[in-house]
C-alpha cells in the first residue's frame, strides 16, 4: 500500500501532519493538528484533531466534572481517571463524572445506596422519585391523613434489590389507627394498580406517639428489636423479603375512621 507523510504549518503557524494511505483508489487520511494550549518538549500537543474519511474526532475532547452528557452527540471519553472525596458528590441524571477512589488509590465497586427522607413538612424531598401509585406527586394529607381513603406510595426498585422503610408517628399521632400494607409489582408501566400487584403484607399503626417500626426486604431482627405482630410496638421490625427484586414496592396506609389530628412523622426509605 502506497503511504505518503505531508509535513506543513498552516497560516497560523500551527504544525500539521497528514498521512495519506492509497488502498485500490481508497483514500484514507490522518491529519494531526496542535493548537497553542499546552506543550511537550516544546512542540504544541493539545487539541489533537483527526479526520478519518471526512470525519473529524478531537481525541482531546474533555468535559467539566459535573458535565452534560449527551448520548449520541457528545465525544467519548478515553482512558479512565479517579478522584478520592472524604464526602462524595451526588450526580443527577446525564452527568460525568470521575471514578471514586480510596485514599490508597483503589477503585471504589459498591452497591448503589439512596435514601430518602418523607415528611408532611417535604412530602417531595429534592431528588425524589416516590410518588403515588397512580404517579402523582406526594402530598403533605399523605402523611397527616384526614379521611379513610388509600393513599400509596410508589416506591420504584430499578437498578436496587432491596428496600426498608421506617414509619413513625409524630409526637401527636393519628387518633385512629392505620392499616400499612405493602405490596410488590413487575409490570413496567408507570401507573399500577393494587389490583394488578402482590400484596406482601400487612400490619396496624397505633394510636401510639413517636412509634417506629422497620420494614425490611433483607435481614433479621437484632438486639432491642422485635419481631413485628398484627399491631406494632415499639421497635417492631417487619421482614418482607417478598420486596426484594420487584419492580416497584408499593406501600399504603388507611384509616378505617376518619383521622381528626395527628400526623406520620416520616417516612425513611432507603434502596441498596
Amino acid at each position: 500500500m502506497p503511504l505518503s507523510i505531508q509535513h506543513q504549518a498552516d497560516s497560523a503557524g500551527d504544525k500539521a501532519v497528514s498521512l495519506i494511505a492509497d488502498n485500490s483508489g481508497s483514500n484514507v487520511a490522518a491529519a494531526f493538528k496542535g493548537v497553542n494550549k499546552a506543550t511537550q518538549n516544546g512542540d504544541t500537543v493539545a487539541d489533537l484533531v483527526v479526520s478519518l474519511d471526512g470525519e473529524t474526532v478531537d481525541l482531546t475532547a474533555q468535559y467539566a466534572d459535573g458535565a452534560t452528557f449527551t448520548r449520541g452527540s457528545s465525544k467519548l471519553l478515553a482512558g479512565l481517571a479517579g478522584i478520592y472525596e472524604s464526602t462524595v458528590t451526588a450526580l443527577t441524571a446525564g452527568k460525568v463524572a470521575l471514578a471514586r477512589l480510596t485514599a490508597r488509590g483503589a477503585v471504589v465497586v459498591a452497591q448503589d445506596w439512596r435514601h430518602i427522607s418523607i415528611t408532611p413538612g417535604t412530602p417531595t424531598p429534592s431528588g425524589s422519585d416516590i410518588t403515588t401509585s397512580g404517579g402523582s406527586a406526594l402530598a403533605s394529607t399523605d402523611l397527616a391523613i384526614r379521611d379513610t381513603s388509600t393513599h400509596t406510595f410508589l416506591i420504584p426498585m430499578d437498578g436496587f434489590r432491596n428496600v426498608s422503610v421506617g414509619i413513625q408517628n409524630d409526637t401527636t399521632a393519628h387518633d385512629q389507627t392505620l392499616t400499612v400494607s405493602v405490596y410488590a409489582a413487575s409490570q413496567s408501566a408507570a401507573t399500577l394498580g393494587l389490583t394488578t400487584s402482590g400484596k406482601v403484607g400487612s400490619f396496624i399503626l397505633p394510636t401510639t406517639a413517636s412509634i417506629g417500626s422497620l420494614i425490611s426486604s433483607a435481614g433479621a431482627i437484632g438486639e432491642g428489636g422485635s419481631e413485628g405482630g398484627a399491631t406494632a410496638a415499639a421497635l417492631s421490625y417487619y421482614s418482607m423479603p417478598g420486596m426484594a427484586g420487584s419492580r416497584y414496592v408499593i406501600l399504603t396506609l388507611k384509616a378505617g375512621v376518619t383521622p381528626t389530628a395527628g400526623q406520620i412523622k416520616s417516612l425513611e426509605v432507603s434502596r441498596w
